[in-house]
């Protein structure tokens, strides 16, 4: 994702195709079935409701967390 993209959603927001998320929590899964449910979508991690980018560190631990979290609904969530 560019620096572009990443503006073009922040300036979007929040909707039934795009989800923020300060941090890698419980509450990811939920946003991620919804999202399955529906027509997909992107969920931001870094990004507080506000818009404000904090960032998240992008590490091997942190995607492997979100692949298990996806991989364990019922029936897994394509991430």
């Amino acid at each position: 994702m560019t620096a572009e993209d990443l503006d073009i959603l922040l300036r979007e927001g929040e909707g039934s195709m795009l989800e923020y998320k300060e941090s890698v929590s419980s509450s990811l899964v939920r946003e991620m079935v919804a999202l399955a449910n529906s027509s997909g979508g992107r969920i931001l991690i870094g990004v507080r409701d506000d818009r404000t980018v904090i960032g998240a560190h992008d590490h091997n631990e942190a995607r492997a967390r979100i692949q298990d979290m996806a991989h364990n609904c019922d029936p897994p969530v394509h991430v």
